[in-house]
């Protein structure tokens, strides 16, 4: 996912009913390639997450570019 600053505390806090929208969301994919205009100013995270998979071992390898035009 790609959230905004604000977006990013209000997942973070994992708090039920609170309503929080990324940017952009891949869904469960073993390989994503995503190009995600940003609005700015402003803090974005990349979040990568794979606790859908609590029983398999797993490794995620991250390669981010953030380009500003």
């Amino acid at each position: 996912m790609v959230l905004d600053d604000y977006n990013y505390l209000t997942w973070e806090s994992k708090r039920t009913g609170v309503y929080w929208e990324p940017a952009f969301r891949s869904g469960r994919e073993r390989r994503v390639v995503a190009d995600v205009p940003l609005t700015g100013p402003g803090r974005f995270a990349l979040v990568v997450s794979n606790d859908f998979s609590l029983l398999t071992a797993k490794v995620a390898q991250v390669t981010g570019v953030a380009t500003c035009l």
